[in-house]
């Protein structure tokens, strides 16, 4: 997780809580003056368009308030989906079993793509089954790791 992202989570995170949900993760960019926030929320019950919009709406005043992002900002809100981002460690110890598809900021034994089954995680590392064995990685080395949805 980016500087910027981690500060807006912290901002965000309790204005989310205090709705019913969980902030799943954030992800935010600038090109030029315009800024693009993606605000993934979670809760047992299921995320509704509703849900969004209510988040939606109090993010955008919590941000005016704060004046931490660009005026030109648009901001999206839905669930992480099936094929969810993992954005922190904790994230990745929950789905230990599932398929994973994992983007590196850096090849590892010439791989930059790695895609197979989470074996296991901890605070700093986790490990991916794949094909040709067994791949260790930090999650400082991960530019984006997301689930792979299967349907039985």
């Amino acid at each position: 997780m980016n500087e910027s992202s981690a500060r807006l989570e912290e901002l965000l995170a309790p204005t989310v809580r205090a709705l019913g949900f969980c902030l799943w993760g954030i992800e935010y960019s600038q090109r030029n003056r315009r800024g693009n926030l993606w605000v993934f929320i979670d809760s047992k019950k299921g995320v509704t368009v509703d849900d969004c919009a209510l988040v939606s709406d109090q993010i955008e005043a919590i941000l005016d308030i704060e004046n931490v992002l660009p005026n030109e900002l648009r901001i999206q809100v839905s669930s992480p989906g099936m094929d969810r981002v993992l954005f922190k460690p904790e994230q990745f110890g929950a789905y230990v079993g599932e398929l994973i598809d994992v983007r590196l900021l850096w090849p590892k034994m010439g791989r930059s793509h790695i895609r197979g089954r989470l074996r296991s995680s901890d605070e700093e590392r986790f490990c991916v089954d794949v094909d040709e064995g067994e791949f260790e990685l930090e999650f400082e080395q991960v530019r984006r790791a997301r689930l792979v949805p299967t349907f039985n």
